[in-house]
C-alpha cells in the first residue's frame, strides 16, 4: 500500500513539472542573465515553506540564422514541515535555426541535477511542483531529454499572420526516488497553432493553441501511468505608448483523464482529477528616465474543483497578486532587474494562502 502511495506521488509530481521551454527567439540581442529569486508561501496554520533559487540564462546568436539558449539553476528549499533540499538542477540547452518561413529547434535536458531522492525529499519536490505556487525551480532533476521540433509562419496580409508547429520530446529513464529504479516517463508530442493580428503601428494581439499528447509511463517494463492529454490556449495583447507599454496575457489549460495501472491493466479515471486552470496577467511598464523604468503588474490564477481531488493538488485554489518590476540601466548593455510580488488566495476548506516573491539580478545584453 505504501509502495502504491509513493508511486502516485511520483506520477503527480512528474506530470505536473513537465519542462516548458520559455525561450524566445524574437530578440536579437545576446544576453547573459543572473536572477536570484526568493519565494515563500504559507497555507493554513503552521505550514510555511520557501525556496531560494539562482537561475542562470544565456542566449547567444551565431549569424542571422543560428542561435542557442542555455539555462540552469541552483536552489534550496526549506520549511517547518518539509525536508530541506538543496542542489543544482538539470542543464537545458536549446538550438534554433531559421530558414525561409521555418524555425527549427532542438532542445536537450542534461541530467546534472539532484535525483534518487529520499521519501521526505521527494515530498518536498512534489510540493514545489504544484502549479498554483509557481516556484521558479519546481524540479531538481530528471533523465536525459531530447526535443526536436519546428515552427512555420506565414503572413496572410499586412495585418495577419499564422503559424503552425510540432515537436517531439524523448524522455530517458532515471531514478527519481531511492525506492524506485528505472522510471521511464512517456514521450510527448506537442502540436501548436497561432494567429497574430497587428492592430496598428503600436498594438498587437496574438492567440496560440498548444495540444500535448502524453505517452505511457513505465517502471522497468511495466506500464503504470498515462497523463491525460492537455490543451492550452494563450492570448496576449501589447500596446506601446512611446517608451511605455501595456501587456495583457490570459491562459486557459485543460487536461483529460489520467489512466492508472489497476490489476495489471491501464484504466482511465472515473472522474478526472486534474483541474482546469485560468491565469490572467496585466502589466503597465513605464520608463521614468534613461536610467530607470518599472513595471506594475497584477495577476490571478484560478483552478477548478473537479469531482475527484488527489493528494497534492491545486484543485479549488484561487490566487490573486500584485507587484512591481523595477529595472536600472547602468553602462550600455548592463541592467539590474528587480522583482517584488505579494500574493494571497483561498484553498478548499477555507484555508488562506499567502506568498511573497523577491529578486534582484544582473543582465548583460550585447
Amino acid at each position: 500500500m505504501m509502495h502504491c502511495k509513493i508511486l502516485l506521488i511520483i506520477l503527480i509530481a512528474i506530470s505536473n513539472s513537465a519542462a516548458q521551454d520559455e525561450q524566445s527567439t524574437g530578440r536579437r540581442d545576446d544576453l547573459i542573465r543572473l536572477m536570484p529569486i526568493y519565494q515563500r508561501w504559507s497555507q493554513g496554520k503552521g505550514s510555511e515553506f520557501s525556496q531560494f533559487s539562482v537561475p542562470v540564462y544565456v542566449r547567444l546568436g551565431f549569424g542571422r540564422r543560428l542561435s542557442m539558449a542555455m539555462r540552469g539553476s541552483q536552489a534550496t528549499a526549506s520549511g517547518g514541515n518539509v525536508q530541506k533540499l538543496s542542489g543544482v538542477t538539470d542543464t537545458q540547452l536549446s538550438f534554433f535555426y531559421s530558414a525561409a518561413n521555418f524555425i527549427f529547434n532542438l532542445g536537450f535536458n542534461f541530467p546534472s541535477g539532484k535525483r534518487a531522492l529520499t521519501y521526505d525529499e521527494f515530498l518536498t519536490t512534489s510540493l514545489l511542483s504544484l502549479s498554483h505556487y509557481n516556484f521558479q525551480t519546481p524540479s531538481y532533476g530528471q533523465g536525459f531529454n531530447a526535443s526536436p521540433g519546428f515552427t512555420w509562419a506565414w503572413p496572410l496580409s499586412k495585418k495577419f499572420a499564422v503559424g503552425l508547429g510540432a515537436s517531439y520530446q524523448y524522455k530517458g529513464k532515471f531514478k527519481p526516488l531511492t525506492l524506485i529504479d528505472n522510471y521511464d516517463p512517456g514521450e510527448e508530442i506537442l502540436l501548436t497553432g497561432g494567429l497574430d493580428w497587428r492592430m496598428g503601428e503600436t498594438a498587437k494581439f496574438a492567440v496560440d493553441l498548444i495540444y500535448t499528447l502524453y505517452g505511457k509511463d513505465k517502471i522497468d517494463t511495466s506500464v503504470v501511468f498515462a497523463a491525460g492529454n492537455r490543451l492550452v490556449t494563450h492570448a496576449q495583447f501589447r500596446q506601446n505608448f512611446g517608451f511605455d507599454e501595456i501587456f495583457l496575457f490570459a491562459r486557459y489549460l485543460s487536461r483529460g483523464k489520467n489512466s492508472l495501472a489497476v490489476g495489471g491493466a491501464l484504466l482511465p479515471e472515473d472522474k478526472k482529477s486534474a483541474p482546469n486552470q485560468i491565469e490572467i496577467i496585466g502589466q503597465y511598464f513605464h520608463r521614468f528616465n534613461r536610467g530607470f523604468a518599472s513595471g506594475f503588474l497584477m495577476e490571478g490564477r484560478y483552478f477548478t474543483k473537479p469531482p475527484a481531488i488527489t493528494f497534492l493538488s491545486s484543485a479549488g485554489i484561487s490566487i490573486f497578486g500584485f507587484g512591481v518590476t523595477p529595472e536600472f540601466s547602468l553602462a550600455p548593455g548592463w541592467r539590474i532587474p528587480l522583482r517584488l510580488k505579494y500574493l494571497f488566495g483561498n484553498a478548499p476548506g477555507g484555508q488562506k494562502i499567502s506568498g511573497v516573491e523577491a529578486g534582484v539580478g544582473l543582465a548583460l545584453s550585447f
